[in-house]
């Protein structure tokens, strides 16, 4: 049966998909740094589209869940591994001009990293910034009601969460500024943003996850292009990795902490390694070389294909590992409607706004079921163009829910994910992507079937 799956996916790279007219690769082929999958910058819509609520109805509360803005990489293994086998590369003179040149390259994004791991950059806070203004152009009555004039925000204790919330709040005070603003961290409410204690263990999809690797993954060109010896080059890439040391002066096996030791490489894996170092470069603000253009079309697109298989498998629900996170999701939803209930019963808050991780917001967008999210797809057997990573978990992922309500206090919520307008294709709308919190909250209600608040025990 595995083995039929394996010749389905293979099979499946030549289907094409379309997102609007153009495919995936064609998207690539545009902007190579899409390729970046969950670690390409925010790409804000062209133009945000506002259907406008049925007469009678204001916006009064925003409920919201965004993601940490760019950022450098969360740790540097990655170029622990390769800079050393690029150190004995050009040592065996085996580099070409162009091969010398990213070793260069590499090196230069090793060295901005210094002290920097898992930080905003200042075009991660930018985007924070520009995606509250926008907010606030859109619905400045909400952020001015003299009864509702409480902004609650929360977030994880990570330090490039703590700077997104600082940069979307600071943007939003400094257009309302009588708005009074209470902001909670810690590990309890990252507990509930982006639960891991206890979500149900991952099937495991290694065998399909190689698979894939072997269709989209071919190496041959950019060796051939890197080294002049291409046989020598990888005898050397397939050592055993040296002991590495860490910051601390103490050895970690193949720059992993804690002395893992990391498996042997191949061309591919190389290959990969230096496609993973490199996709943080959109994110940076200097000191940032283009790596991605030592690629073809085609090897970027096959790495991001594999990449994004893997991300949906961990924070969307797979087949292969459907509701592995539903934990994490239903902690988040469930703070939504405590939160949500209460504004809509009267309290004094205009916004609860929640910062986090990929971890959260894909699960979240997952058991709501929304639209991108709706599909249950298995990375074996179905095309898996239909989700690019670039699109649906880049950096600064949001959902906001706007709240509506008429003079009688009858209340509709509409939906954006990443501002564009959205729905739940499972859920019909009340008016065109407006819903009535009646039927949501009944909805998202359902989601919580079986489920037990761990924080509560």
């Amino acid at each position: 049966m595995m083995k039929k799956a394996l010749i389905i996916a293979a099979a499946m790279a030549v289907i094409p998909f379309s997102l609007g007219a153009q495919s995936v690769k064609d998207l690539i082929k545009e902007k190579p740094e899409r390729a970046a999958g969950n670690l390409y910058h925010y790409e804000a819509p062209e133009k945000i589209i506002d259907t406008p609520a049925p007469k009678g109805y204001k916006p009064f509360y925003i409920s919201n869940y965004t993601r940490h803005g760019s950022r450098y990489q969360s740790g540097t293994f990655e170029f622990t591994r390769i800079i050393p086998i690029f150190e004995e590369l050009e040592k065996e003179g085996l580099l070409t001009e162009t091969g010398k040149q990213l070793a260069k390259d590499i090196q230069t994004i090793y060295g901005e990293h210094d002290l920097m791991d898992g930080v905003l950059t200042l075009r991660g806070g930018q985007e924070q910034q520009d995606i509250a203004q926008r907010l606030y152009d859109r619905y400045p009555e909400v952020f001015n009601q003299p009864d509702r004039d409480r902004l609650f925000c929360v977030s994880t204790p990570v330090h490039r969460v703590l700077e997104s919330l600082a940069n979307f709040t600071s943007t939003v005070k400094a257009n309302a500024p009588k708005l009074k603003l209470t902001v909670l961290a810690g590990d309890r409410f990252g507990d509930y943003l982006c639960y891991d204690k206890y979500s149900r263990p991952r099937s495991n999809t290694t065998a399909i996850t190689d698979s894939l690797k072997r269709v989209y993954i071919h190496p041959e060109h950019f060796i051939a292009t890197m080294f002049t010896d291409a046989d020598k080059a990888a005898e050397i890439i397939s050592r055993p990795p040296k002991p590495a040391a860490s910051a601390a002066g103490q050895p970690q096996a193949g720059g992993r902490p804690g002395g893992f030791q990391m498996p042997a490489m191949t061309p591919a894996s190389f290959m990969q390694s230096v496609f993973s170092a490199g996709s943080i470069c959109n994110c940076l603000d200097q000191n940032n070389p283009d790596i991605f253009h030592y690629f073809t079309v085609d090897e970027l697109y096959g790495m991001a294909y594999c990449s994004s298989v893997s991300i949906y498998n961990n924070y969307a629900f797979s087949v292969e590992n459907q509701s592995g996170r539903t934990l994490t999701a239903q902690l988040t939803i469930n703070d939504i409607l405590n939160k949500a209930d209460d504004a809509v019963a009267g309290n004094n808050r205009c916004a609860d706004l929640r910062f986090g991780h990929d971890t959260g917001i894909g699960p979240l967008l997952s058991l709501m079921g929304v639209e991108g999210y709706d599909k249950i797809l298995s990375i074996a057997k179905d095309d898996m163009d239909y989700w690019p990573a670039f699109k649906y978990l880049n950096m600064c992922s949001n959902l906001q829910m706007i709240f509506y309500k008429n003079d009688s206090g009858d209340v509709l919520v509409k939906m954006y994910r990443n501002e564009n307008e959205t729905t739940i294709p499972a859920l019909k709308t009340f008016y065109g992507p407006y819903y009535k919190w009646t039927d949501l909250r009944a909805y998202l209600a359902g989601k919580l079937e079986g489920f037990v608040n761990p924080m509560l025990k």
